[in-house]
C-alpha cells in the first residue's frame, strides 16, 4: 500500500522526462485524481504493524531494499537518478519510520564517502 500525503507528488521531477518517453511510444497514461476525504490516513498503523511483526517487517526491508537498488540500477540516470530519492518518504511507504540502509552501488552525491551507503534525505 502506498499513500502520499496530498503535498506530495508519486513522480519526482526528474522522472517527468520518463513520460515524453511513454508518449513517444504511443502509452496511453490515464491520470486519477482522488479526493483527499476518501483517503484514510493509515500510515501510524501501518508502521505499528510492520515494527510489531517481524515476519512482515522482514518483507517490507526486503521489497525496500529491492526497490531502491532497482531504481538504481535504471540505464536512463538521466531520469531515475538514485541520488535525489527522498529515502524516508520510500521508507514510509514501506511501513518504517526510519527506513533501512540499503547499500548502494553507484556513484555520485548519494552515498557516503566512507561507508558507500545510501544517505538519507
Amino acid at each position: 500500500m502506498n499513500f502520499d500525503p496530498p503535498d506530495a507528488t508519486r513522480v519526482i521531477e526528474s522522472e517527468l522526462g520518463y513520460l515524453g518517453f511513454l508518449q513517444e511510444a504511443k502509452v496511453l497514461m490515464t491520470e486519477y485524481v482522488f479526493p483527499t476525504y476518501r483517503i484514510a490516513n493509515v500510515q501510524l498503523q501501518l508502521e505499528k504493524l510492520i515494527r510489531g511483526n517481524f515476519c512482515l517487517h522482514q518483507s517490507a526491508k526486503d521489497a525496500y531494499r529491492s526497490h531502491v537498488q532497482s531504481y538504481a540500477s535504471y540505464s536512463l540516470k538521466q531520469v531515475f537518478d538514485a541520488n535525489v530519492l527522498n529515502l524516508t518518504k520510500i521508507g514510509k511507504s514501506f511501513g518504517f519510520s526510519i527506513p533501512p540502509r540499503v547499500d548502494l552501488k553507484v556513484i555520485g552525491g548519494g552515498k557516503s564517502e566512507k561507508t558507500g551507503k545510501a544517505k538519507y534525505k
